[in-house]
């Protein structure tokens, strides 16, 4: 089962109800997001602190519901300080200052952009699958949805597996992220051309190559390739596999990346 994206969403009493109707929306399409109403509450209360702490660590996005009031807000402010210190988080700003029939289009372009940014398609050689795998179940354990081989392989095969994979692929790089794990067996493999066809696509920013034991201007002389994608991961196995840190670096160039 697909999980829902979880949401903190970061905002002064005082907004609560502009932050509701946002709730609202967000619950409508299977988001799971969190607010506090903290006005009845001990704010000198540090174990309150440690309890908002934690389920700022327990969602997969932050969103700042950004106010003049949420500006003055020593609550906001702590979580706002406490967010910046987690590595790959995925951050977002919404200002709501405006009537809210205003903000709708902010809020529905956070929302596009947020979908978007969740879906990524890994593109892989059949012999690199236990370490396809890995990546992929660690992203799907950080929330982003994954577009697996196996998926498409029930919708048909021959020509119709073909079809379908690649128009998933040019899909993913207009509306997600185009992941491929160019390994040697990878250069060697027909899904390299998946990378062909997506170097071949206007969002170059949305390719996003992990090359793993493997220098990016080394695997590109195999490759062939001449579009100079503006983000890479260079990746090192140990042996066989990622590491817990080396699986976080592509956590960090997606979480960067949707911020552009």
């Amino acid at each position: 089962m697909k999980r829902r994206l979880s949401i903190f969403l970061s905002h002064s009493s005082k907004d609560i109800e502009k932050v509701r109707k946002i709730r609202d929306i967000l619950e409508f399409l299977e988001f799971q997001p969190l607010m506090f109403h903290l006005c009845c509450l001990d704010d000198d209360n540090d174990t309150l602190e440690d309890f908002i702490k934690r389920e700022i660590d327990a969602r997969n996005v932050f969103v700042y519901c950004k106010s003049s009031y949420a500006e003055s807000s020593p609550w906001v402010r702590k979580e706002l300080e406490y967010i910046k210190t987690k590595e790959n988080a995925r951050f977002y700003e919404l200002d709501i200052e405006l009537p809210f029939y205003e903000t709708i289009p902010s809020v529905l372009s956070f929302l596009s952009d947020l979908i978007r940014s969740n879906t990524v398609f890994l593109s892989c050689a059949r012999r690199d699958t236990e370490l396809y795998l890995q990546i992929a179940n660690f992203l799907e354990n950080n929330d982003y949805h994954v577009i697996r081989y196996n998926e498409i392989r029930r919708q048909g095969e021959g020509m119709a597996f073909i079809d379908r994979k690649n128009s998933l692929v040019e899909e993913t790089v207009k509306n997600g992220f185009f992941l491929p794990i160019v390994t040697s067996n990878y250069i060697q493999s027909l899904a390299s051309s998946e990378f062909a066809m997506a170097s071949e696509s206007e969002n170059l920013d949305r390719v996003i190559p992990l090359y793993i034991n493997f220098k990016k201007d080394h695997a590109m002389r195999y490759l062939d390739r001449h579009a100079e994608l503006p983000r890479y991961v260079e990746l090192e196995t140990s042996p066989d596999l990622l590491s817990e840190n080396e699986l976080k670096r592509i956590l960090s160039i997606l979480s960067s990346s949707e911020k552009q």
